[in-house]
């Protein structure tokens, strides 16, 4: 490991520059991962992480770069997210993926980040989002046509990395991640509102790759119940799917949305 860009800098996110106060980078596996601390971060909560995402990519194809960015706390985060533009669910303001700017990159907060989940929900989720760093680790796989189509795609790459982690023999995690849901749902998933019900979609896609129903209200379930069986047939394909996938999954959440309130 070594320093590459000196001890501070910073980091162009849109129209906003975020500092940070080092850069280092380090191996996992056969990835060059570089770590960006925005904020005081210790050492050994980013070797903890670099095990994480070094375990998951022991088990198959892993990305030959990937950018790694600790903040101090979930609300630095928070800003870089919705510089980025895009539409977040809860968990994206503790850990988020994207790969705007051609290369995939992690975004992880620490306090009120994961600090504030159980370890395995807070190893669940970086090895979860690690996925999509070998997935969807170009600009195409975050643009769309419409609202309904990007939010039709965030939940169809969510499903191919949890159906990632499944076939990488990383079952542990979808049980964490399942945990990490439940915990930000008060134990049951529900769909009173859009972004409640979005949130929902989201959420059993970590059931969906062990064919399996999570705790659901009885009022989300009927409402949603033409997306969960339809989601096993989605994502098989890549990548996302397939135009016909993300088509398919569009078409049934605007008729979902359209019944549900905004708020």
């Amino acid at each position: 490991m070594y320093d590459i860009f000196g001890k501070s800098g910073s980091y162009c996110y849109g129209a906003r520059t975020m500092a940070y106060s080092g850069v280092t980078e380090y191996r996992a596996g056969k990835t060059r991962v570089i770590v960006f601390k925005h904020g005081l971060i210790g050492s050994p909560t980013v070797f903890w992480v670099l095990n994480i995402i070094r375990e998951a990519y022991m088990k198959g194809e892993s990305p030959e770069i990937l950018e790694l960015h600790f903040y101090q706390d979930s609300s630095m985060l928070q800003t870089v997210v919705e510089e980025l533009g895009y539409s977040p669910t809860r968990i994206e303001n503790i850990v988020s993926h994207e790969a705007l700017k051609g290369k995939p990159r992690l975004h992880i907060a620490l306090r009120q980040g994961i600090y504030a989940l159980y370890k395995s929900e807070a190893e669940a989720i970086i090895a979860h989002e690690a996925m999509h760093a070998i997935l969807h680790n170009t600009p195409q796989y975050y643009q769309a046509d419409s609202i309904m189509q990007l939010i039709a795609l965030s939940i169809l790459r969510d499903l191919e990395a949890n159906q990632e982690l499944l076939r990488r023999g990383l079952r542990k995690h979808l049980y964490g991640l399942q945990a990490l849901w439940l915990y930000l749902h008060e134990g049951q998933l529900r769909c009173t509102t859009a972004l409640e019900t979005i949130e929902s979609l989201h959420a059993i896609t970590a059931w969906t790759p062990l064919n399996k129903m999570p705790p659901i209200s009885s009022e989300c379930e009927k409402k949603v119940i033409a997306i969960i069986t339809l989601l096993p047939r989605l994502g098989v394909d890549k990548p996302l799917g397939s135009k016909k996938s993300a088509a398919l999954l569009s078409n049934a959440l605007q008729q979902v949305l359209n019944e549900t309130p905004r708020l």
